[in-house]
């Protein structure tokens, strides 16, 4: 009876330490997408950042040539 009770714990005891080690894992998991997300929050701006380099390098030929509509755009006075 004794030995039942002793494995019965012991179960016990095997199922709690796997339930707080996925616990754990979601944890990790969870803050691995955090980051991800922030990763790739700073790579948009980045992206954004280096299109509108690009754009104000560029001159109206170009623009028009990439599809950027440079030439209707500079002829308002608008930037691109």
């Amino acid at each position: 009876m004794v030995a039942a009770l002793q494995a019965h714990n012991t179960s016990i005891q095997l199922q709690v330490d796997a339930q707080e080690w996925m616990g754990h894992q979601v944890e990790r998991l969870v803050q691995a997408m955090d980051l991800q997300w922030d990763v790739q929050e700073v790579l948009a701006s980045a992206l954004l950042q280096l299109s509108s380099h690009i754009r104000a390098w560029l001159g109206p030929e170009e623009k028009e040539w990439a599809g950027l509509g440079g030439t209707r755009a500079e002829g308002s006075g608008g930037e691109v």
